[in-house]
């Protein structure tokens, strides 16, 4: 079902052009509410909120305010302003003069806070980069991997279970993304100084999914594929989770990417995982780990 249509406009040759809407317009299509927008303030809305859920919920505040914000397009950019400065909201956006009078006392730190923005969205790149690397498979992706492991894979002609990772990725918020890319970016770091590293990790929006991370040195490929299901399942049965994503960052080269189900976990694999994965570090997103919200 449907949440949300755009309409996407292009208005004239310049990314400053603004145009009035005519006030007969629809503002809804059944229960879908219909935002008018520019080409370019869509591709810029997309580059700021970067993630779906995100967007959404941009969407969904906008759909609320008076029609005067909603008849003009082509300065989405102020909206965007406020948006961010009132903690994703436009409550209290209700007259067009105290609106344009706050977006000019509040531009030098609308200004600081994006610059914040950008350094603070490095982790979520990096996601999202992870993201864009199951998009295409490795033409020599079976070289040295036995039947089992090969099995694994979807068939050439097939990319379900690809797009099924890539949207475990791709719902997550921009927060989110940028708690678990600084982790991996970390960790990254730190690696070379052992063999490896490892965290797991979930957030509130999805409770019952694992996201385990692992950044290893001097481990073959066809070693990892083999071991890496059990690890991911020893760590769902230690963590109480049904189902998770391996994401692994091999000597700074590739990345290999498993997913795992776990229905309900026997007390021995719980045991097991228990000494095993014990040490593990844990991160989640606490409140304050999803600032800055910019």
């Amino acid at each position: 079902m449907p949440v949300h249509a755009l309409a996407v406009i292009e208005t004239g040759p310049a990314a400053t052009d603004t145009a009035r809407l005519p006030d007969d317009l629809p503002q809804s299509a059944g229960d879908t509410p219909i935002t008018y927008i520019t080409l370019n303030d869509a591709l810029n809305l997309v580059d700021q909120l970067r993630s779906f859920p995100d967007l959404v919920a941009y969407l969904d505040a906008r759909a609320k305010l008076p029609p005067v914000f909603r008849r003009v397009i082509g300065d989405e950019r102020l909206l965007v302003h406020y948006y961010m400065m009132c903690d994703e909201s436009f409550d209290g956006c209700v007259c067009p003069e105290e609106f344009l009078t706050y977006l000019l006392v509040s531009e030098a730190e609308f200004r600081r806070r994006v610059e914040i923005k950008r350094e603070a969205d490095k982790g979520a790149r990096f996601i999202e980069y992870v993201a864009d690397t199951l998009a295409t498979r490795n033409p020599q992706y079976a070289d040295g991997l036995d039947p089992e492991t090969l099995a694994r894979f979807d068939a050439m002609e097939q990319r379900s279970n690809y797009l099924m990772l890539q949207e475990h990725l791709g719902d997550l918020r921009l927060a989110e993304r940028r708690v678990l890319g600084t982790a991996f970016l970390e960790m990254s770091e730190k690696v070379d100084s052992g063999p490896g590293l490892r965290r797991a990790w979930w957030t509130d929006s999805k409770p019952d999914f694992l996201y385990l991370l692992a950044t290893v040195r001097g481990i073959d490929r066809p070693r990892l594929l083999r071991e890496g299901p059990a690890i991911l399942h020893a760590a769902l049965a230690h963590y109480g989770k049904r189902r998770g994503m391996l994401i692994i960052e091999r000597d700074g080269e590739s990345f290999e990417v498993c997913f795992a189900e776990l229905p309900e976990a026997a007390p021995a694999l719980v045991e097991a995982a228990g000494r095993i994965l014990g040490h593990l570090k844990m991160i989640s997103t606490e409140p304050e780990s999803l600032l800055p919200r910019l």
